[in-house]
């Protein structure tokens, strides 16, 4: 991962076939995105700053450690998603848990282990007659209603578990992310 700017490259490995001519730009070019964290970056800034709320960052994790929650889950996760697992991790907001990956097995004692592959074992056990398919959780609102990710078309969802429904709630992980970190911000002023 290089960063340029407020914009962070992730190197993607979901891709089954690399650019033949073994040019390096090439396979560069084939293998990254770029997405816009700033926002994110300035809503988690200013969280920070307030006393009365704990947010933590999980951190960078490993593309390695990536790799392997998509192996577990067998799916490869968006591009989107990469870049937030490598960049933060995961982020606690007070109760509010946006789910991704830790760094350590400490970072999983002191946090619970809420990650994606934890999520998905739990949606399950409470949610036995619903598949979540190629979704992943990204909140989990004491298994009362999530919010959750689909790695098949790059939108965001709600899930109700008492109506079983799905509904469409962002186009892009960065417009989720930033709505939710916007309402903690706000309900904190």
């Amino acid at each position: 991962m290089e960063s340029e700017g407020r914009r962070t490259r992730i190197f993607a490995v979901n891709d089954s076939q690399p650019p033949s001519g073994g040019c390096v730009s090439k396979l560069t070019s084939y293998m990254s995105k770029l997405v816009d964290t700033s926002k994110i970056d300035i809503l988690l800034s200013e969280l920070k700053n307030i006393q009365a709320i704990d947010t933590i960052v999980g951190g960078p994790v490993d593309l390695a450690d990536i790799d392997s929650a998509e192996l577990e889950l067998g799916f490869p996760f968006i591009d989107d998603f990469r870049v937030f697992l490598s960049q933060y991790g995961n982020i606690v907001i007070g109760a509010t848990q946006i789910c991704g990956l830790e760094r350590t097995a400490l970072d999983v004692s002191r946090r619970g282990g809420e990650n994606v592959v934890v999520q998905a074992q739990i949606f399950a056990e409470y949610n036995s007659e619903t598949d979540l398919g190629k979704k992943t959780v990204l909140v989990n609102r004491d298994e009362e209603w999530y919010i959750l990710i689909d790695h098949n078309d790059g939108r965001i969802y709600s899930f109700d578990p008492f109506s079983g429904k799905f509904e469409p709630q962002f186009d892009a992980l960065e417009q989720a992310l930033t709505d939710i970190l916007r309402r903690r911000l706000e309900s904190y002023q």
